[in-house]
């Protein structure tokens, strides 16, 4: 039992805080085999035929930023969760819960690009549910999706699949999502350059997945950034995992905003990168690949999985200025809310 007798913002900013909620007060109640993968999305058997389902909340402040607005959000966090599972997006659900006093042409705009997010993947909308809650209960719009997708192939990309010898790739430059956010509440200045990265994957991965098939682990780093991805995969594979520090792709004024607040841009959020983990074989193929696309351009080969003398305790392993850092994994929260 977690010995706090209230809740913490801890608990829900994707560190050790989550893992220990999880495992104690989830797992311990509704554990099952499809359950306990704790990969973004489940596969389920419907009738003898495969769908893979998510859900997702989302509460942003502001709820408009530079290169997005909580509705597309919304969208693009539920599609490349079902798309890190290999399956093609076809359903969401939209639940609504608004604050009394919010402004209504800020829910068109939200409401308008939602939609217009949904219809790039050619998604349906098929139900959902609104309720509205006095301001004494609640300032902020929450948003909540689930999304149904079906496999294009029988392959499983979960985070219990990387192998020793596996390449690491990064889609694109991280960060920026939580930098176009930060740099509106903090007054840095940066919001006619740095842009959420928000954006469907769909487009950019499936076509791999029909491609290549040693792609082992496909994972898509929101809460917890690139490094609370990697802690997943090698805490599920049971591997060690060493990464590159000058191999990541960061965009400047992201950097250099990380610099002025304190905060590590490999830890923070992404909504439109997605981790690849691929067998050495096909990982420059696969590179080359996604750099046709302009979504992953500045795409990159970070690191590679590596075996492990202790299951129980697997090392990510930072090398950064001819050193070799042992990581962790982030406690808790380290700034507001941003998905």
């Amino acid at each position: 039992m977690i010995a706090s007798k209230i809740v913490t913002l801890d608990y829900g900013e994707g560190g050790l805080k989550t893992q220990e909620f999880i495992f104690q007060e989830i797992l311990k109640r509704f554990n099952n085999p499809i359950l306990a993968k704790l990969d973004d999305g489940s596969v389920i058997d419907i009738h003898h035929k495969k769908f893979v389902i998510t859900t997702d909340s989302f509460i942003v402040d502001p709820p408009i930023f530079p290169g997005g607005n909580i509705g597309k959000l919304a969208v693009t966090g539920t599609v490349n969760d079902l798309v890190a599972c290999g399956s093609k997006p076809i359903y969401l659900t939209l639940s609504l819960i608004i604050p009394e006093g919010f402004s209504f042409s800020n829910l068109e705009i939200i409401l308008d690009s939602l939609n217009e997010t949904a219809k790039l993947s050619n998604i349906i909308i098929v139900c959902g549910d609104t309720k509205v809650v006095p301001q004494r209960d609640s300032s902020v719009l929450c948003v909540n999706t689930t999304g149904l997708g079906e496999p294009i192939n029988k392959n499983d990309y979960s985070t219990h699949n990387a192998k020793p010898g596996d390449k690491i790739i990064i889609t694109g430059e991280v960060a920026n999502h939580s930098l176009a956010i930060l740099s509106i509440r903090e007054g840095l200045g940066f919001e006619n350059k740095i842009f959420s990265d928000c954006s469907n994957l769909d487009d950019l991965i499936l076509p791999l997945l029909k491609r290549f098939d040693k792609i082992n682990c496909l994972r898509d780093p929101t809460r917890g950034g690139l490094l609370g991805v990697l802690f997943d995969i090698i805490e599920n594979s049971k591997v060690n995992a060493i990464i590159n520090f000058g191999k990541i792709p960061v965009q400047k004024e992201v950097n250099f905003g990380c610099e002025m607040l304190g905060l590590d841009p490999l830890s923070l959020v992404n909504e439109g990168k997605m981790v690849i983990v691929v067998n050495k074989e096909q990982a420059d193929d696969v590179l080359i690949e996604l750099k046709k696309n302009i979504k992953a351009e500045k795409a990159a080969i970070i690191g590679e999985i590596q075996e492990t003398r202790n299951v129980d305790l697997p090392q990510l392993i930072l090398k950064k200025d001819e050193k070799n850092l042992l990581l962790k994994r982030p406690t808790g929260r380290t700034i507001p809310r941003l998905c």
